[in-house]
């Protein structure tokens, strides 16, 4: 590309390249050609003193040319840089470019949702490795979310709130935090040291009468961590359930879910997480169906049968057609590390590979405990399944399309019948 004359005059006598060994003499030693090109002046070019007075003109002339060469090099690049050089990520959010995680290649950002929804389909063009702090690291989800971190090249700080899951994880050859999401406070050192926090940790333990204040735990820890990560636009995963669905009504990764009745308890994280993704942090929302299923489950399937057998029938409400969500533990973890590396904030995702409807899992318990299969109706629900009364009359609709879109997540292992039928009986 041809250097104009006025930018190469001022900038070679410019003091900066006086500082390399040019004398500003050299610029009197140059004109422009019809006020475009460069040219050289030769009658001016003899006048530069003291550099022409030397015995050695050869060696001169040989040092001039390479130190102008140098000159032109930088001019052309500083004046005109190449536009297929020019690496810059599209985007319509500026905070997203302000910082990026403490790892060993920087992250480009996906825009979130919340502000655009044009460069969805965008591939994270670097995977960064990250040392990522996981709560619940010794539960049934998040165990398998730390092993699929690990075959993906991460490092994980796992939380561990009691002396038998600390030795579980250390055994494993993982760094261990001590915490407990009771006490967000002892949960500091992690966050702030982590490139990224995957947060699971939910006290489980007689849901029936301490739901609510588990999901109160749960959200004071998530908005401490919150508070800590602000600025630093560092991934942080919370995690929420499909229950915040409208029975029968699609829900859509775009749709922030019902906000009352039962839905209500845990609706307060997913504003969080909106919230949060205006402060610079690339927070995300991960929606677990009502069964995750696998081995070692001890939720929602095995209440069902032990239910099952207390009654001596296997029941399912009306006529069974309402479905359930479902995904496989190694999928559910699969996901959660997929969002982790490409989502964008603001999201949320959906995990789910199978619907099943209630029907089809009581005559699955029936025929594996030998149990009567009956129907009975709505207004027993509650009597008979007690806590899930209501759970299991909602029919559920999820999609996963822009889940799959964001984070090219694709479900490998069994549906819900297919792993009762492996490893619940």
């Amino acid at each position: 590309m041809p250097l104009r004359g006025t930018t190469c005059l001022s900038l070679v006598k410019h003091r900066r390249f006086r500082a390399i060994g040019i004398p500003s003499c050299v610029g009197d030693c140059l004109g422009s050609d019809s006020g475009s090109n460069l040219s050289w002046k030769s009658d001016s070019l003899l006048s530069c003193r003291p550099w022409v007075r030397t015995p050695n003109r050869v060696g001169f002339f040989l040092l001039f040319s390479l130190k102008l060469s140098l000159i032109l090099f930088i001019c052309d690049t500083i004046a005109f840089p190449p536009q297929d050089k020019i690496r810059v990520p599209i985007t319509e959010d500026p905070w997203e470019l302000r910082s990026a995680p403490r790892t060993l290649s920087a992250r480009i950002v996906s825009p979130s949702p919340l502000f655009t929804s044009n460069h969805h389909n965008q591939q994270h063009p670097l995977i960064t490795i990250m040392l990522v702090f996981v709560t619940g690291a010794s539960g049934f989800v998040g165990s398998q979310v730390v092993r699929r971190l690990l075959e993906k090249g991460h490092s994980v700080l796992a939380l561990a709130r009691s002396d038998v899951s600390a030795q579980k994880l250390e055994a494993q050859g993982i760094q261990v935090h001590r915490g407990n999401i009771e006490e967000p406070e002892s949960l500091r050192s992690a966050v702030e040291r982590a490139d990224g926090v995957i947060h699971c940790a939910f006290n489980h333990e007689n849901m029936a009468t301490r739901f609510a204040q588990s999901a109160a735990e749960d959200l004071a820890a998530t908005k401490f961590i919150g508070e800590l990560l602000k600025g630093s636009n560092k991934p942080f995963i919370i995690t929420h359930g499909l229950l915040v669905a409208k029975s029968g009504i699609e829900l859509l990764e775009t749709d922030a879910g019902e906000s009352t009745g039962f839905a209500a308890i845990r609706a307060p994280s997913d504003r969080v997480m909106e919230e949060l993704a205006h402060q610079c942090v690339r927070s995300m929302v991960v929606r677990l169906p009502p069964s995750v299923h696998g081995e070692g489950d001890k939720g929602f399937v095995p209440a069902l049968i032990g239910i099952a057998k207390q009654k001596g029938v296997a029941a399912y409400v009306g006529d069974g057609s309402s479905h359930w969500a479902g995904v496989n533990v190694k999928d559910a973890a699969a996901a959660y590390v997929a969002a982790l590396e490409k989502a964008p904030a603001g999201s949320r995702i959906h995990v789910v590979n199978s619907f099943t409807s209630m029907k089809e899992m009581a005559e699955l318990i029936g025929r594996k405990t030998g149990l009567p299969v009956a129907s009975i109706p709505s207004e027993k629900a509650g009597e008979h399944f007690g806590f899930f009364g209501h759970l299991v009359q909602i029919d559920l609709n999820i999609s996963t399309t822009l889940t799959k879109k964001w984070t090219q997540w694709e479900p490998e292992n069994g549906t819900l019948l297919e792993d009762m039928e492996k490893f619940y009986f």
